[in-house]
């Protein structure tokens, strides 16, 4: 018999191992206490099974009420974290401070006999096992045990009752888990047999927990998503702290800035007279956080993106620089469509995640798009935060305010991407810094069709119709003009798609107010004349009005931004 207790613990320690071994993304300190705690009590059972005095089968009584008092709170926790419900603080700290108070009794029970008054080994059937006479506070184990089950039941029915993001699968789990244990508590509480069914419930419980662990680990969007980023390509990470002191980076940081091999982690990055130096570190030095931008780094073999970005846990921890390689953007576009595909194969409950981060990941390519091109840095930056603005003012608007919060909202999730077919233009054209021949302006017009179409194949998955037309309406028609000499159909008036024209006005007003390469930026005034004798021809009369009479406030806006 006892060889069945020994058994028992050592697949509840492989199960320990497994579950060390394969969790990959977030340890959490219940679920790791929950495994060790197991395997305290399994092995506290074999202790007892081969004792062969009574105080060695003591040693073995103290280690699996140990473990069970422990691995049953844990569970509980376990079980909290599955249904995403956050315990009180108050909670967690009374029953930890519970299940040491009853965990002190055990201990004491030497000098108190408060747990068990008498207690008798017995060997019988080639195993031992303790006959024991209960003290006056043995019902607190029980009822503590009972307690934690109860707890966890209650915690199911409530996030089914909140309908928090937990699977019938996982509930389903859950609950087995809660039965097992149960019947064992009342097996061994209630029948009279000398097998205790415990440990053998631990190590079934053991093995869902695994299941169950493999399955949410699906569900943890954020988690999965660092471990496909940091497994790209092409994309490096610098850390600073909060003192700008080097704390590290990756391999291909260091193939971009090889003077990184030679950094101390945790002290001051040295003056010398490398790139890295000269031109990425002192434009970190001058970065600051309400000025967030991106800069293009050349060195001898590779032209990187830059981005900083604030590292917050509660406050201010650090800062972390990402490099991007320019030359994948092509790789960029199929890995963002073959990986909408994966996602929503493996994760279909979490189609509005899905729908967030391919938004996310468009505006980050067409930000990579605007990297190529030397004459309109910041440009998506501005027009996105200047439709806002136009949006907040037509909601103010008699004419259009009855329009859908749904439309305004999808046109700010296309505005960033309306020169998205850039990235199709050669960069012999994209780059050149001075003003189009005729033929480089008509290949160049091709723009609005490659984004319409690029876009239609990345959306082409989600569900919401309302704003792939959004978004593909702003990208194909930004172009065209109220008179019909736009590009590239030419349309006419109302022709035109509303969202377009919103688009239009923007894009002008910016191009007009920024520097390009060939021309310096109009002041605001030249600007004003302008788009006010253009409409009616290039811009819709009666919208335009309404841009024109809140001119203040996009000054304002770009005056704030420091443009110029």
């Amino acid at each position: 018999m006892k060889w069945i207790y020994i058994i028992s613990a050592i697949i509840s320690l492989y199960e320990t191992m497994l579950f060390l071994e394969t969790k990959k993304q977030k340890y959490n300190a219940s679920q790791i206490l929950l495994f060790f705690s197991s395997i305290v009590t399994n092995y506290g059972y074999c202790i007892i099974a081969c004792a062969t005095s009574v105080g060695v089968a003591l040693i073995g009584v103290q280690c699996y009420n140990i473990g069970g008092i422990f691995s049953n709170l844990c569970l509980l926790f376990v079980i909290a974290n599955f249904c995403q419900i956050k315990y009180i603080k108050s909670v967690r700290i009374i029953m930890i401070v519970i299940a040491f108070a009853i965990e002190g009794i055990l201990i004491t029970n030497y000098y108190t006999n408060l747990y068990y008054t008498h207690v008798t080994l017995v060997y019988s059937q080639n195993f031992s096992y303790l006959i024991k006479t209960n003290g006056a506070l043995h019902f607190i184990f029980s009822l503590y045990i009972i307690t934690c089950v109860i707890l966890a039941f209650l915690i199911v029915i409530y996030s089914i009752y909140k309908k928090t993001k937990i699977s019938i699968k996982t509930v389903t789990g859950i609950l087995a888990i809660l039965s097992l244990s149960a019947i064992s508590f009342i097996i061994r509480g209630f029948v009279n047999i000398h097998i205790d069914p415990v440990p053998f419930v631990f190590t079934i419980n053991l093995g869902i927990l695994l299941k169950l662990m493999q399955k949410v680990n699906l569900y943890d969007i954020e988690s999965n998503l660092l471990n496909a980023f940091e497994r790209r390509y092409g994309y490096g990470y610098i850390t600073f702290d909060t003192d700008k002191r080097f704390m590290g980076c990756n391999d291909f940081a260091k193939k971009v800035f090889p003077e990184l091999n030679e950094l101390v982690i945790d002290e001051h990055v040295k003056p010398s007279d490398s790139v890295f130096y000269n031109e990425l570190f002192k434009w970190f030095l001058s970065w600051t956080e309400d000025y967030n931008s991106e800069q293009i780094f050349e060195t001898k073999n590779i032209s990187v993106i830059c981005s900083i970005t604030t590292l917050k846990k509660q406050k201010n921890i650090g800062y972390l620089i990402e490099l991007r390689d320019e030359t994948k953007q092509q790789e960029f576009l199929h890995l963002i469509t073959d990986y909408n595909y994966k996602l929503q194969d493996k994760v279909e409950s979490k189609t509005q995640q899905i729908i967030q981060m391919q938004n996310s990941i468009i505006t980050g390519m067409a930000s990579m798009v605007e990297s190529r091109d030397n004459s309109t840095g910041g440009h998506i930056n501005r027009t996105s935060e200047c439709i806002k603005v136009f949006i907040k003012i037509l909601k103010e608007n008699d004419s259009y305010k009855d329009l859908d919060d749904n439309f305004y909202d999808n046109l700010i999730k296309a505005a960033p991407m309306h020169d998205l077919g850039k990235i199709a233009i050669p960069d012999n054209i994209l780059r050149k810094p001075e003003r189009f021949t005729q033929e480089e302006f008509e290949e160049m017009k091709m723009h609005s069709q490659e984004g319409a179409r690029i876009v239609q194949n990345v959306l082409k998955e989600v569900d919401d119709e309302e704003l792939k037309k959004v978004v593909t309406n702003v990208a194909h028609y930004h172009h065209e003009r109220w008179d019909g000499t736009g590009y590239p159909k030419k349309l006419k008036g109302k022709e035109i798609p509303l969202e377009a024209r919103i688009m239009t006005l923007v894009d002008v007003f910016d191009a007009l107010v920024s520097k390009r390469c060939y021309k310096e930026a109009y002041s605001f005034e030249k600007a004003k004349t302008i788009m006010e004798s253009s409409l009616g021809e290039m811009f819709d009369p009666e919208l335009g009005k309404v841009f024109i009479n809140s001119w203040d406030e996009f000054v304002t806006l770009y005056k704030t931004m420091k443009i110029n």
